[in-house]
């Protein structure tokens, strides 16, 4: 009874872990859309992704009682001796589940940033036609007056070259404005994009950083091909890591704008990068490894079964009652002789393909 109600309360945890990860996957992926790179209703979108985040602290303790339940399990030894695969489902889950509320926290943020750069937009726009009001203000009329041969024209001349000027010197600081504003809003981008790549890394270590190296030759010959997926994946993304820091180098060439932080952020990504891609290595070694050890163990299940197969051969008293009959044993005998040198070299081949393993 105990170890059925053991088996009941593994597979619920079992049931409910399945629901959480589910739910985690498909929330990933809404948080992980890129709505703030279009501008169109961005506030709404705003207002979209707080009802998001809301559902997701609404969540959170039922994620802790997940994992709480499971801790619960090991500690009480009640995994049926699956105490290790729940444990790494445990970490697995804490992992998905960070991961979920880091790319909330950061879609929200990108959010507000898109926002902000649209009314600056609009603002622009704004003082743009302002100014060219202005402009034909001061041209059209004044040289209607001057030119329709209004008395005293002097005074006109002079109001309108005052103005002329004090328009140029707003002209001047509005371009100089702009061009800072620009520099700053090249900045953001460059950070955002930067925050881009850093979280795709992590995202890309907790990946290249598990130590599941398949339990059988199936199991690594499937983790092999995910790990090339993923080595592929990392070589097509080097393009957009190469970009970001060449922005990065650019803005400290033209812009003393953040150069200190700049510069500080680009050895991060830089140090990050180089050290998914030694992670990414080292799994690729191991996992080949690991192929290695499996293919071993799978051919000496072989030879053991082949060694079983002929013992039992072997152990057989018929010796014959007839000369056929004993003729027929010797053929099978010599057979079994020219089998038998045959799987001698092999395991010869074995027994130094183990050593191998062994030493290296």
């Amino acid at each position: 009874r105990s170890k059925l109600g053991e088996s009941q309360t593994l597979q619920q945890f079992s049931r409910d872990a399945d629901e959480i990860e589910s739910w985690i996957t498909e929330k990933l992926q809404v948080a992980t859309e890129e709505s703030f790179k279009d501008p169109a209703n961005i506030q709404s979108k705003h207002q979209k992704h707080q009802a998001f985040e809301a559902e997701i602290a609404a969540n959170a303790e039922r994620i802790q009682s997940v994992l709480a339940n499971g801790s619960n399990l090991i500690d009480k030894q009640q995994c049926a001796g699956s105490e290790d695969a729940v444990q790494q489902r445990l970490e697995s889950i804490a992992q998905q589940w960070e991961l979920l509320t880091q790319k909330s926290s950061e879609k929200s943020l990108k959010l507000k940033e898109a926002n902000k750069q649209r009314t600056y937009i609009a603002a622009v726009k704004d003082l743009d036609f302002w100014l060219g009001e202005v402009e034909g203000l001061l041209t059209t009329e004044a040289d209607s007056l001057i030119e329709s041969g209004q008395f005293d024209v002097s005074p006109i001349q002079e109001r309108r070259q005052s103005i002329n000027e004090r328009f140029e010197r707003i002209k001047n600081l509005a371009a100089h404005r702009s061009a800072r504003l620009n520099e700053a809003n090249t900045l953001h981008q460059f950070f955002r994009d930067i925050a881009d790549e850093e979280s795709w890394i992590k995202e890309k270590k907790l990946l290249v950083a598990s130590e599941d190296y398949g339990r059988d030759l199936t199991g690594v010959q499937n983790l092999r091909k995910k790990h090339k997926r993923l080595e592929n994946e990392l070589n097509a993304h080097e393009p957009a890591i190469t970009a970001v820091q060449e922005a990065g180098e650019l803005l400290m060439d033209t812009s003393n704008l953040g150069v200190p932080e700049i510069d500080q952020r680009l050895h991060a990504l830089n140090e990050s990068w180089a050290a998914l891609k030694e992670m990414c290595a080292n799994r690729s070694a191991k996992l080949d490894q690991s192929l290695a050890y499996q293919q071993f163990l799978a051919t000496i299940e072989e030879e053991e079964a082949w060694i079983s197969e002929k013992m039992q051969l072997m152990s057989v008293t018929d010796v014959g009652d007839t000369m056929a009959a004993c003729q027929g044993l010797l053929k099978k005998r010599d057979a079994f002789e020219t089998d038998l040198g045959v799987h001698r070299e092999r395991h010869a081949d074995i027994e130094r393909e183990g050593k191998k393993l062994v030493d290296e």
